[in-house]
């Protein structure tokens, strides 16, 4: 049976935590933090960010050592709306009388306004989760549009700003320009006021891409995925992991997952918003990324360690994607 917790019960094993020295909130001049090790529940970290009246950025991770099931009303203002990015781990969840179950898993997005509905969500034991999530006061940031900029929001958005709001939930795959802002957002190279003006300027452009792809027009037919194949496209990708020195090729990779190479890579783009060679490129990248703060390597080792034989190709896509070169990176991380 999973552990039942209720915000209640989430504010007693904070306060228990508290009193032993494993809770604490280090805020910094940009951020509200609050990390824990809570009983019954792991480890638990949140950044929260205001980026400005009417936007705000959060920051979550979780990891839980046992099944966790999460409920609770959700208590924002019908006005608010929440856009929520999913980079790891995975969640099965509901919103009682509005959705049925839904696997929040990594790749996707969903936009949310929801309020005095009761949701659950069931956390898998062992299974590290983050995400990023926009909360945006709708009025506050749109109230005074004209005609033309209010058509090219997403018709949910429309109704709650003409006063007729209805609850909903949209769940769709995250876009390539959406992992690269998504990142550029974790590991933002700067801080004070220059940090708050970035990952506002990156708010936005996460706003502007998701919008895009939630209007009518954009996606005038969905298909959906049966679930045997999206297992398959998740098997694919833990084989990219596993294999990151030497990786097969696509046919190989479509031949081991058990589907043809068309099936591989429209899937691959539906379920995780980008190519198969793309993600096993950001996830080297990633690795590389923490091997450059926690080992002493020598970066052409950490090059090699994670599939890149050139260390001037690593080092340039590694500044693509991160805003700094392996050097600079480590440099900075050591800077108190």
């Amino acid at each position: 049976m999973p552990f039942i917790l209720t915000p209640d019960t989430f504010d007693s094993l904070w306060a228990e935590s508290d009193k032993t020295g494993q809770a604490s909130c280090p805020d910094t001049d940009t951020d509200i933090i609050d990390q824990a090790i809570l009983p019954h529940i792991g480890r638990f970290w949140s950044c929260h960010t205001p980026l400005q009246p009417g936007l705000d950025l959060v920051i979550q991770e979780w990891e839980v050592p046992s099944d966790l099931l999460r409920t609770g009303d959700v208590e924002e203002p019908s006005q608010t709306v929440g856009l929520a990015f999913y980079l790891s781990g995975k969640v099965q969840t509901q919103l009682h009388g509005l959705t049925g179950e839904i696997e929040e898993i990594v790749g996707h997005f969903d936009f949310c306004s929801c309020s005095e509905f009761v949701e659950t969500e069931l956390w898998q034991a062992g299974q590290p989760f983050r995400r990023i999530y926009l909360g945006i006061e709708s009025l506050t940031l749109w109230g005074n549009l004209s005609p033309q900029d209010f058509d090219l929001l997403p018709i949910e958005l429309q109704r709650t700003l003409a006063g007729n709001h209805h609850p909903y939930l949209r769940y769709r795959a995250m876009t390539p320009a959406m992992h690269q802002a998504l990142q550029q957002i974790l590991y933002c190279p700067y801080g004070g006021l220059l940090k708050r003006m970035y990952l506002q300027g990156k708010a936005w452009e996460l706003m502007a891409i998701a919008f895009e792809q939630l209007r009518p027009a954009t996606h005038p037919l969905e298909v959906l995925m049966p679930p045997q194949e999206i297992e398959r496209i998740h098997h694919a990708k833990e084989i990219l992991i596993r294999q990151l020195q030497n990786p097969p090729s696509l046919i190989e990779l479509a031949q081991q997952a058990n589907l043809n190479v068309f099936a591989l890579k429209q899937g691959f783009k539906q379920v995780f918003g980008t190519t198969a060679f793309q993600y096993l490129c950001d996830h080297r990248l990633e690795v590389a990324r923490q091997l450059l703060v926690t080992q002493p390597l020598r970066i052409a080792d950490i090059a090699q360690q994670v599939g890149f034989a050139n260390r001037g190709y690593f080092a340039a896509v590694f500044k693509k994607k991160f805003g700094l070169t392996p050097k600079q990176y480590r440099q900075r991380q050591k800077t108190p």
